[in-house]
């Protein structure tokens, strides 16, 4: 594979930060941030010690979502939950970065997720088609 030597330096920059960060050790233990699908990605993807969080958390999702319940837990503690009205694929949904302050640096990933509450968009439920009253269409009313 050839670079052009643009795409080579970026490349030789970020070699040496990432060693430079590395090495550094004011900048903190970085725990790893990772979505689970349905989720496609988290950014940022690493939370430091130390760091404050001011920026919202991007996600975005590989289908559409209605209402999802966004939750985040690290080893099986939740540091939080979040609703969101709808998530669309490939676009950026934002959620409070709050939830950093409580991440133990010393323990495992961090994991962001979709609970139970999040359902496919423009699908319907099992108990919707159901709750019809009898003599609705599509019902036969004979015993």
């Amino acid at each position: 594979m050839h670079l052009s030597s643009s795409s080579a330096a970026r490349v030789r920059f970020l070699a040496a930060r990432l060693k430079r960060t590395e090495r550094d050790p004011s900048l903190g233990a970085a725990v790893r941030v990772r979505a689970s699908h349905p989720l496609k990605w988290v950014a940022p993807n690493l939370v430091r010690s130390g760091q404050r969080a001011q920026q919202p958390v991007l996600l975005r999702s590989a289908g559409f979502l209605d209402h999802p319940r966004i939750r985040v837990e690290q080893d099986d503690r939740v540091l939080a939950t979040y609703g969101l009205r709808r998530m669309v694929p490939n676009r950026s949904h934002r959620i409070p970065s709050d939830w950093q302050h409580a991440v133990d640096h010393h323990g495992g990933d961090v994991l962001v997720s979709v609970s139970a509450r999040g359902q496919p968009a423009g699908r319907t439920s099992m108990s919707t088609c159901l709750s019809r009253p009898r003599g609705a269409a599509g019902f036969d009313e004979s015993p």
